[in-house]
């Protein structure tokens, strides 16, 4: 992947990725600063994960009454 990006990268501006560290750190250290976006799927998951997460803390709150028979 090195020497694809330094053969064809020289007019890149922008990657858009999925998240391997390794990836991200091996177009940094070829292509330099440039920017680094998300793709569509991991940005979908990282914000389902986090609405699951903060779904569980409410529902642990709540206790199960509350839970099963909807009363707020």
């Amino acid at each position: 992947m090195k020497e694809y990006l330094c053969q064809y990268g020289a007019d890149i501006e922008m990657v858009v990725m999925g998240t391997d560290p390794k990836f991200k750190s091996a177009v940094r250290h070829v292509l330099g600063e440039l920017v680094i976006g998300e793709d569509g799927f991991h940005y979908c998951r990282y914000i389902y994960w986090g609405m699951d997460e903060v779904s569980g803390q409410v529902q642990k709150e709540w206790g199960k009454y509350k839970r099963v028979c909807h009363v707020f």
